[in-house]
């Protein structure tokens, strides 16, 4: 399991990134102040997260200290791992992503539905490229198989970044943004318990990143509304989900449970307006839990199931146990 540094440096890399990038585009449109804040915030703990393995194999090593950022920075300009591409991919998504802004106008909604389709399924695409062939999968899948994985996710991350394409006031974007930190945060401990270290220790970087933009949209900002950048939320999360879904023994019942969280986070704001706000508030919340939890739960008792099977099958768990 991770040490409580290792939590410390990911979540509080991804935080201050995140709210120094919130401040120095306070004056940007409040899509492209919550996307580069909050996926800056993402990036920071993936490169925190590397640079402190890496400090620790140069310690190991007997290198100087200094070494460690230099092969940090080598890790990601020469990436050798699926994981190590994430930032070139997000980077890219933000890019398209303004594009996406610049032409999408409210007639033409099949326009934007098609777009979203077209770069969820190219960005998607070349991280299941990646992950093609990699020695680190324990099974291969055929031409057919790898086209239904890429067609379903690109279906899946089109209609929830549909779902989240509308305009909402400031305290509503930041309480989305506050759930949108808690998916990346149950997701991580989900990911951790399916047995990846690394990929939850990356997905928990969304969780020291989505908290610091929360506080500072509803805090730090005047205006009074916002338009959440849903594409880019929905390529980071979905990002993280594809590497644990190849790398870790993730259960398809815990992936279609935080593919219903991501959903429902995408759509809140999206009830009727002639309900209670009381309403609209609380029975969203009720339910995105209802569903965390409910993956957390099936994903501590596969946890424990492993843990037992692996002391049953220890010959000398009854000597030294």
């Amino acid at each position: 399991m991770p040490t409580p540094i290792e939590f410390a440096v990911v979540l509080g890399s991804s935080a201050a990134v995140a709210a120094v990038v919130f401040l120095i585009c306070l004056r940007c449109p409040s899509a492209l102040r919550i996307a580069l804040s909050f996926l800056m915030g993402v990036l920071a703990g993936h490169v925190g997260l590397q640079w402190f393995s890496d400090l620790e194999l140069v310690k190991a090593l007997g290198e100087p200290t200094s070494s460690a950022l230099t092969r940090t920075i080598k890790s990601f300009t020469e990436p050798t791992e699926a994981r190590l591409w994430i930032p070139a991919l997000v980077i890219g998504g933000i890019i398209l992503s303004l594009v996406q802004e610049a032409v999408s106008k409210p007639a033409r909604r099949w326009v934007n539905v098609v777009f979203h389709g077209l770069w969820l399924a190219a960005f998607l695409g070349a991280t299941l490229r990646l992950l093609w062939g990699s020695i680190y999968l324990t099974t291969d899948w055929t031409s057919s198989q790898a086209g239904m994985i890429l067609g379903g996710i690109a279906v899946a991350g089109t209609v929830a970044s549909v779902a989240g394409r509308a305009e909402r006031g400031r305290g509503v974007t930041a309480f989305q943004l506050l759930m949108i930190a808690g998916l990346f945060g149950f997701s991580g401990l989900i990911f951790l318990m399916s047995g990846s270290k690394t990929i939850g220790m990356l997905t928990l970087s969304g969780l020291g990143s989505g908290l610091s933009v929360s506080a500072l949209t509803m805090f730090a900002t005047k205006k009074g509304t916002s338009l959440m950048p849903a594409s880019v939320i929905v390529l980071a999360y979905g990002l993280h989900l594809m590497l644990s879904w190849f790398f870790a023994e993730l259960t398809m019942l815990s992936l279609v449970l935080l593919s219903v969280a991501l959903f429902l986070i995408m759509s809140f704001g999206r009830l009727p307006t002639r309900w209670p706000w009381a309403v609209r508030l609380a029975l969203p919340v009720v339910v995105i839990t209802a569903v965390l939890v409910t993956a957390t739960t099936f994903a501590v008792l596969e946890f424990q199931k492993a843990t037992q099977q692996q002391e049953e099958e220890n010959p000398y768990s009854s000597i030294y146990g």
